[in-house]
């Protein structure tokens, strides 16, 4: 088992590093805009390219760092996989591209798993991928079987959805218990 730090904020990535068992981190373009923006806060002069690839050397070569794509269809996410891989990977060779399985419900409540597609293609092509919003155990097979070298489940969402598979309630308490 691997632990990936969910930040994007280099002074946390470094504290999270320093207690010596995080293996990589894992970052979307929230967290991504969110930690420049503090920075520049801060004053410093940074773009958001830049900053990616002082995230990326941050790192450092042994841990890697997933970007995650923001399209939601096999075709985009697959095209910006490749641009992300291609523009940032020579920083340090650690980056992984972070796919979502199921990235949109329709309002029926079909889903649409062009994630698996563009997970496919891109490890076709020898690009590393992380596989997100994994919300049940049969997403994560799937997306380990296309080709996802690393899955990111929703660990709260998965013990929902195993809890209502069987059958036992569970309330806040059970989350936050008083004691």
């Amino acid at each position: 088992m691997k632990i990936f730090i969910d930040t994007a904020n280099i002074d946390e990535i470094e504290e999270a590093f320093s207690w010596g068992f995080v293996d990589g981190i894992t970052t979307n373009p929230s967290l991504i805009k969110k930690a420049v923006k503090y920075y520049k806060n801060k004053g410093q002069n940074i773009t958001l390219e830049n900053y990616v690839k002082n995230l990326l050397v941050a790192a450092g070569k042994d841990h890697p760092v997933s970007l995650e794509v923001i399209g939601n269809t096999e075709d985009t996410m697959y095209e910006e996989g490749k641009l992300l891989f291609k523009k940032f990977n020579d920083t340090a060779q650690n980056i992984v591209i972070k796919i979502p399985v199921n990235p949109e419900t329709s309002e029926n409540g079909t889903h649409n798993f062009d994630g698996l597609k563009a997970i496919k293609k891109l490890s076709a092509d020898g690009i590393p991928v992380n596989c997100t919003l994994i919300m049940t155990p049969s997403q994560a097979l799937l997306a380990a079987k296309a080709g996802a070298r690393y899955v990111s489940p929703f660990a709260g969402r998965i013990d929902d959805y195993l809890r209502f598979q069987n059958g036992t309630p569970f309330t806040k308490p059970d989350y936050y218990p008083k004691d």
